[in-house]
């Protein structure tokens, strides 16, 4: 990562993205029903329903619309079965342990088909491991599965109208931080410039930072061009943000084909200061792509600032001086290099400033759009195939294998629930479903973090409650404690 972090924008780029967003959704989703419930004094009896609204909103990943539709009704009908189910069974351990055997594996496989198949199986496993113990919500089983569904529904309702009424915001955050991670990209790739930098470290950031790219990028493709709205091109929004992604696109192409031999680089060039200088343009470029990205975000015009230009005319200005004084016959190659990193960085300059232009969302921008491909071969389609589920039946499969560790792991903590009295055992299976992960590194970190997690919420819950006895205030930091968990 890089060392100086800009904390002021960070935070306004987390005040604007699609993480606290989606925060504040799926806590109204709760706190809305969980409000009306508590005040007619039902919330005991009917907590299935904000919970319902809970599970389906972890569920409602970004993407396009009917994919988030489709994803919430398979969310709520699955949802539904397992209430029923568990419900119908928890008092027979030996018919549980079945069940944790065919959940386990089957709602761990399904991660096969994507982020949502699997955020739906996650949800779906620890529905029926908080139903494993009888003392939630209604004592009436059919009951409690309908409050579940209840709850499911408003959710959906509530996050496909907000949708309705701002189509336009998720493809504006998710475009807006792709702009800002391939900003972050490009100021890590000029960190090479430097003469104290070791390659061998930068890389591993590369790759990183490369792969989240790709995945918002897909995340956009997605979005755009299965959405008749963008692939229409009915408004010149649409269009706008269209341009803006094939751009962001073609700007990250080119800055991951603009490789260089820095070793030989340093070598020839460490004393003469050009490079120096084209570190400074990069910084320069990298900086106000990422404004752009933010502008773009929180829905808002760039202003253009002359910086970008004024550094790549220093870079000129320094290529120039230095062909003039130490071009020889023996360093040709060198300065065909040095030619090549300035052609690039006058493309950058110009594709950057395209981009600018289109945070104004003017319409004479928006007539320079071209349909020039079929968009729908560029989204990808992902079929419910059983052969997929199939095929990963084996031990040479990862998904296999993360999904047995897990069932192992469930049966067992399902054991030691039932022959030590704990108060509430479905913890121990809770913990267990959300910390292990199909890589063992991601589970060690998912461990420290959830333990960190625990003490600094017990922490925080403490304190409120020693200083303040006042119910509005402990409801309104519980409020800001969910918008910061979901949001993170």
């Amino acid at each position: 990562m890089l060392k100086n972090i800009d904390y002021p924008l960070e935070f306004r780029r987390f005040l604007s993205s699609q993480h606290l967003y989606t925060g504040i959704r799926i806590t109204t989703g709760i706190i809305i029903p969980a409000t009306i419930l508590y005040h007619f004094g039902l919330l005991t009896t009917m907590i299935s329903i904000p919970l319902g609204a809970s599970f389906i909103g972890l569920t409602d990943l970004p993407g396009p619309f009917q994919h988030r539709r489709n994803g919430m009704i398979t969310g709520i009908l699955l949802n539904f079965l397992i209430v029923l189910i568990t419900g119908y069974s928890y008092a027979y351990p030996t018919l549980i342990g079945i069940e944790i055997i065919v959940f386990g594996i089957f709602f761990s496989l399904i991660g096969v088909y994507g982020p949502r198949a699997s955020a739906i199986g996650l949800v779906a496993l620890i529905v029926f491991i908080l139903n494993v113990d009888s003392s939630f919500g209604s004592a009436d089983i059919v009951h409690r599965a309908v409050n579940y569904v209840i709850g499911g529904i408003w959710y959906a309702l509530l996050s496909l109208s907000m949708y309705s009424l701002r189509p336009y915001k998720p493809v504006q955050q998710l475009l807006g931080e792709c702009l800002m991670k391939t900003a972050d990209y490009l100021l890590t790739r000029g960190l090479l410039y430097n003469r104290n930098t070791d390659p061998d470290s930068i890389l591993p950031q590369l790759m990183d930072q490369q792969i989240r790219i790709h995945q918002y990028q897909e995340q956009l493709r997605n979005m755009l061009f299965t959405t008749r709205r963008f692939m229409s091109e009915s408004t010149h929004k649409g269009r706008i943000l269209m341009m803006s992604f094939r751009d962001s696109i073609d700007l990250f192409e080119r800055i991951m084909t603009s490789q260089q031999d820095y070793t030989l680089l340093h070598k020839d060039f460490d004393d003469t200061g050009v490079l120096e200088v084209f570190h400074h343009n990069i910084r320069e470029l990298g900086n106000t792509l990422r404004n752009i990205g933010l502008a773009i975000q929180e829905g808002q015009s760039y202003i253009f600032s002359a910086g970008i230009d004024s550094s790549l005319e220093q870079s000129k200005e320094a290529f120039k001086r230095l062909r003039e004084n130490k071009l020889s016959a023996g360093n040709v190659e060198g300065f065909i290099r040095l030619r090549h990193i300035l052609n690039t960085l006058q493309e950058l300059t110009d594709r950057i400033k395209r981009i600018q232009t289109y945070t104004t969302y003017d319409r004479s921008v928006a007539g320079q759009f071209k349909k020039d491909v079929d968009f729908s071969k560029f989204a990808t389609h992902q079929e419910i195939n059983f052969d997929l589920i199939r095929s990963n039946l084996s031990w040479s499969s990862a998904n296999f294998r993360h999904a047995l560790r897990l069932t192992i792991a469930l049966l067992i903590g399902y054991l030691i629930s039932l022959f030590f009295t704990f108060g509430h055992g479905y913890w121990i299976l809770l913990t267990i479903a959300t910390i292990i992960k199909p890589a063992y590194s991601l589970t060690k970190k998912r461990n420290i973090q959830r333990l960190a997690g625990t003490f600094a919420g017990a922490a925080i819950g403490f304190l409120v409650l020693y200083f303040s006895h006042n119910n509005t205030v402990m409801f309104l930091v519980m409020v800001a404690m969910m918008i910061v968990s979901y949001g993170l």
